[in-house]
C-alpha cells in the first residue's frame, strides 16, 4: 500500500514528465525550474487542458446550436442544462471531493469506494432530478417542457443521474492518477454531443430546446459506455473485490455518509449560485435573454479555466504532503492573478467581437454582461483559494457559514439586479456580491500565504 507522500511523489513525477500547454510563456518556464513549481504547473495544465478542450468543444456546440436553432430554443436548452447541472451538483453529495482525497490515501480499496460513490450519486440524481422537474415545470412556464411528456421527464431525470455519476467519476480518475482517461472521456463527450446535435438538427423538422438537451445527454452516455469498454481490467478487478466480500456495500455507504457531509455542504454553497444564474435569467427575463447570457457565461468560464485549475491543484497536491504549503499557495496565487489579468483585458476589449461570432443578437443582448463577467476574475481567484486553504487546513466548518452567506448574497443581488436593470443589472448584482465575499476572504488567504513557519495542512502551526 502506498502512503500519501508516495502518492504525491508519484503525482509530481508523472505530471512533470508531461508537457503543459504553452499558455503562460516564460513565467511558467521559470516556475517549472523548481520541483514544486513543476508539479503544480504540470498538474494545473493537465486539469486545465481537459477543461479547456471540453470548453472549446462546448463553444463549438453552442455555436452550432445558435446557428441552427432559434434563440428561444437555445435559451430553454441552456436553462435545462444549467438546471440539470445544478441538481447534479447537489446530488453528487460531495462524493467527488471525497474520492479525490480518499482514493490516493487508500489505493487498495479504490475500486469499491468509487463504485459505491457512483451508485449513491446515481440514486440521488434520480430522486432530486424527478423532484426538480416536477417543481420547476409547475412553477415556471418557461421550464414546463421538462415535464410536458413522459419522454421529456425521463430524459431530464435520467440525464441528471448520468451527469451526476460523471462528475464523481472524473474526480475519481484524477485521484487515481488517470487524468488522461478523464480527458479522453470528456473529449469524446464533447465530440459525441456535437455530432448528435448536427445530425438531429439536419434530420428533424421540429427542432426544440429539448432536442438540444437530448443531444447533450446522449453524448454523455456514449462517453460513459466507451470508458467502460476501454477498462476491462478495472472491471475484472472490481468483480474480484466484490466476490472477496472484503468491501461490503452497506459498510462503504455508511462510511461515505459520515465523510461527505461537510464537503457536500461547501460544494453546494459554492456551485448553486453559479448554476442558478441561467435559471434566474430565464425565469425573470425570458429564454431569449438567457441565450445571450449563457453564451457570455460560457466564454468567461473558458477564459478563466487555467486560473481556476490552480486552486484545485493546490488542494490536490497539498492533501498528500504537508511541506511548504505557504510557498505553494503563494505560487498558485501569483500565477492565477497574472493569468486572470490577461484574460480580463481580452474580454473587456473583445466582448462585442467574441459574442458577434455566435450571431449579432448575442452581442446585442450580452456584451455589457460579458464585460462585467470579466471583472469577476480577480475575486473568483480569491474565493477559490480561500476554499482550498480551508479544506487543506481542515476548517470546512469555519468556511461554510462564510461561503453560504456569500451564496445567498449572489442569488439575492442577481435577482434584485435583474428587476432593476435586466441582464446588465443581474450581472452587476452578482459581481458586487462576489466582490464583497472576496474582501471578507482576503485576510484569511493572506495569512496562510505569509505564514512562512506553517507546516501545511494539519501541521503543528496550522490555524485551527
Amino acid at each position: 500500500m502506498s502512503s500519501p507522500e508516495d502518492h504525491t511523489a508519484k503525482l509530481e513525477k508523472s505530471s512533470a514528465a508531461r508537457p503543459s500547454l504553452p499558455l503562460v510563456g516564460p513565467l511558467l518556464e521559470r516556475v517549472r525550474s523548481t520541483e514544486m513549481g513543476a508539479a503544480i504547473v504540470a498538474n494545473a495544465s493537465s486539469l486545465a487542458s481537459a477543461t479547456a478542450v471540453t470548453s472549446l468543444l462546448g463553444v463549438v456546440y453552442w455555436f452550432v446550436a445558435a446557428r441552427r436553432f432559434t434563440p428561444s430554443a437555445v435559451g430553454l436548452a441552456s436553462a435545462a442544462i444549467a438546471a440539470m447541472t445544478l441538481v447534479s451538483t447537489l446530488a453528487s453529495l460531495g462524493l467527488g471531493t471525497f474520492v479525490l482525497g480518499e482514493v490516493p490515501r487508500h489505493p487498495n480499496r479504490a475500486r469499491p469506494l468509487i463504485v459505491t460513490a457512483l451508485l449513491c450519486a446515481g440514486a440521488a440524481g434520480v430522486a432530486l432530478g424527478l423532484g426538480y422537474a416536477v417543481i420547476a415545470g409547475s412553477v415556471s412556464h418557461e421550464l414546463h417542457p421538462l415535464i410536458s411528456s413522459p419522454l421529456n421527464a425521463t430524459l431530464f431525470v435520467g440525464g441528471t443521474a448520468l451527469v451526476t455519476m460523471g462528475l464523481v467519476l472524473d474526480q475519481a480518475l484524477i485521484g487515481q492518477l488517470r487524468g488522461m482517461l478523464q480527458l479522453y472521456r470528456n473529449i469524446l463527450f464533447g465530440v459525441a454531443k456535437l455530432a448528435i446535435l448536427v445530425l438531429v438538427s439536419t434530420g428533424i423538422a421540429h427542432r426544440s430546446g429539448m432536442t438540444i438537451y437530448a443531444s447533450w445527454i446522449l453524448g454523455a452516455l456514449v462517453s460513459m459506455v466507451a470508458l467502460g469498454v476501454y477498462s476491462p481490467a478495472w472491471i475484472r478487478g472490481l468483480r474480484k473485490d466484490i466476490s472477496s466480500g472484503e468491501f461490503p456495500l452497506t459498510k462503504l455507504v455508511r462510511e461515505l455518509g459520515r465523510s461527505v457531509i461537510g464537503h457536500q455542504a461547501l460544494n453546494a454553497a459554492l456551485k448553486v449560485p453559479l448554476l442558478m444564474l441561467p435559471v434566474i435569467v430565464v425565469a425573470l427575463l425570458g429564454a431569449r435573454a438567457n441565450a445571450g447570457f449563457y453564451i457570455a457565461w460560457l466564454v468567461a468560464n473558458f477564459a478563466f479555466v487555467l486560473p481556476g485549475a490552480l486552486s484545485t491543484v493546490l488542494y490536490a497536491v497539498s492533501t498528500g504532503s504537508k511541506a511548504d504549503f505557504a510557498a505553494r499557495l503563494r505560487l498558485t496565487l501569483s500565477l492565477a492573478f497574472g493569468l486572470t489579468i490577461v484574460a480580463m483585458l481580452i474580454l473587456l476589449v473583445g466582448a462585442n467581437f467574441i459574442l458577434s461570432i455566435f450571431g449579432p443578437s448575442y452581442a446585442a443582448i450580452a456584451t455589457v454582461s460579458l464585460q462585467l463577467l470579466a471583472l469577476s476574475g480577480l475575486p473568483t481567484v480569491v474565493k477559490g483559494h480561500y476554499v482550498s486553504v480551508m479544506r487543506i487546513q481542515g476548517r470546512i466548518g469555519r468556511a461554510l457559514p462564510v461561503v453560504t452567506f456569500g451564496a445567498v448574497l449572489e442569488v439575492g443581488f442577481a435577482a434584485a439586479g435583474a428587476r432593476i436593470d435586466g441582464l446588465t443589472g443581474l450581472t452587476a448584482g452578482w459581481l458586487i456580491a462576489l466582490t464583497l465575499q472576496a474582501i471578507v476572504m482576503t485576510p484569511g488567504v493572506a495569512r496562510a500565504a505569509l505564514d512562512r513557519g506553517s507546516a501545511g495542512p494539519n501541521g503543528a502551526n496550522a490555524a485551527t
